[in-house]
């Protein structure tokens, strides 16, 4: 038997590792409600989040993002999700997708964020592989209404009853809510008030022991890529994973509560990064969040300038239109602090601070 030879050109496998979870600095609870349940603790009556409407202006303090979430939590349990039920949350930027995904949690469930750039043959494998039982979305995304979208994937919701759908394509779809328009609604689509009102009779007490018996082990969070080589592939995220990025930037950055953080962000929350960077670094360290439903460089720079933005958080075709707006001669940004020196945010005569 000839000996086998080694070739040394070749490194043997290193395996790296961090310091012990137990021993990183600024990490809380490692699941999604304990964090909810831990920030609501430290910073209650701070503002959370901010959101202008044509109505008004939507403001929500920790406590009452913890409500909020509470009451999606008995809806869902309501409407039949326990424990690893999947909670589709298809919604621009508002309150309500904040509420509804860590209301998903609180519930035991898996949230399944879905874009809402997605085309309606995106959106049919979309609901199909990730077997939602329950689809939260916001009816109107720029110029297309959702629900006729959906109606037409499914012609079933024209008819049904909320909460009847049996459908061939989508075996697990029960449940649909929309937020906004209530207006000839499709019959097997509930309002966002009435698919609340489910959870009346849901006890408080039974939600936060659901939420109690949460491991970091357990999934959830269903992100999926972007799709823009192939169909969107789903990551299965564990809370540990989920909830380490939340409180990790804020480490990142070096943000705490005497900087007051406000963040004004247009990006789509269902795309992981955006959702620790922006949402998990704002709420961990006490901030409060400037939502816009949809990119606007118009409107973006009046919301920096009404709510006073320290912390603006875009990608690059985002930045590129801003010089090119009509009130960027003279929009007051000189509330931003914490600005990336490489964006023209950072060049505007009115910003004379950037970190």
């Amino acid at each position: 038997m000839s000996t086998p030879t080694v070739d040394s050109s070749v490194r043997p496998l290193s395996i790296v590792s961090g310091p012990p979870l137990d021993e990183e600095p600024g990490l809380g609870t490692l699941t999604m409600p304990g964090f909810l349940r831990e920030v609501t603790a430290l910073y209650g009556e701070r503002e959370a989040l901010v959101f202008h409407t044509e109505d008004g202006v939507v403001r929500w303090t920790y406590a009452e993002l913890w409500e909020r979430a509470i009451e999606v939590a008995q809806a869902l349990r309501a409407a039949g999700i326990g424990k690893d039920g999947r909670v589709g949350v298809l919604m621009t930027n508002r309150p309500e997708w904040i509420s509804a995904v860590f209301g998903t949690s609180l519930a035991g469930g898996v949230a399944v964020t879905l874009s809402t750039f997605s085309t309606p043959a995106e959106l049919d494998h979309l609901i199909g592989v990730s077997e939602i039982s329950v689809l939260l979305f916001d009816r109107q995304i720029l110029k297309t209404d959702v629900a006729t979208v959906l109606t037409e994937l499914e012609p079933q919701l024209a008819s049904v009853s909320p909460g009847q759908l049996r459908s061939l394509d989508y075996p697990f779809l029960r449940h649909l809510a929309m937020v906004g328009d209530e207006e000839n609604g499709p019959s097997g689509i509930e309002t966002w008030d009435t698919f609340l009102a489910r959870g009346a009779s849901e006890p408080r007490e039974l939600i936060e022991a659901t939420a109690a018996t949460t491991k970091p082990s357990d999934t959830a969070v269903l992100f999926f890529s972007s799709g823009s080589t192939s169909k969107p592939k789903g990551i299965l995220s564990a809370h540990r994973g989920v909830a380490i990025q939340l409180w990790r930037f804020r480490q990142l950055y070096h943000f705490g509560p005497d900087d007051n953080i406000r963040c004004w962000s247009a990006n789509g929350f269902f795309w992981s990064g955006n959702f620790a960077m922006a949402l998990g670094n704002t709420l961990s360290s006490g901030g409060s969040l400037v939502l816009q439903k949809t990119f606007d460089p118009v409107e973006a720079l009046d919301l920096i300038e009404a709510e006073k933005v320290n912390f603006p958080f875009a990608w690059p075709h985002q930045w590129a239109q801003f010089e090119s707006t009509p009130n960027w001669g003279t929009a007051d940004l000189s509330s931003l602090r914490f600005v990336d020196h490489r964006t023209p945010v950072a060049r505007h005569p009115s910003v004379t601070a950037t970190g």
